[in-house]
């Protein structure tokens, strides 16, 4: 009988265990994204920073907190004027 009762106490316990720890997971949020630029199709955006100094190459690209993009190229102007936008 005690036996049978221990198995039982143990059975329940990794049950409770498994389904508790199921639930300490964050969901969608701890999977990985996929790398940006990967994938076919996409459009090439043109921005005009008036400093963008402290701009690294391949930057990421965000738009409402979601990678969408990485930076391709950076040109500089010394001119006031913003140059024609492609």
């Amino acid at each position: 009988m005690t036996l049978r009762r221990t198995t039982r106490t143990l059975a329940a316990t990794a049950a409770a265990a498994t389904v508790l720890g199921g639930c300490a997971t964050n969901g969608l949020g701890s999977l990985p994204l996929p790398a940006p630029g990967i994938g076919s199709g996409g459009y090439l955006i043109t921005a005009v920073f008036s400093n963008a100094l402290n701009l690294p190459a391949h930057a990421k690209v965000k738009l409402a907190g979601a990678d969408i993009g990485q930076l391709e190229a950076i040109v500089g102007y010394q001119s006031s004027g913003h140059p024609p936008l492609p």
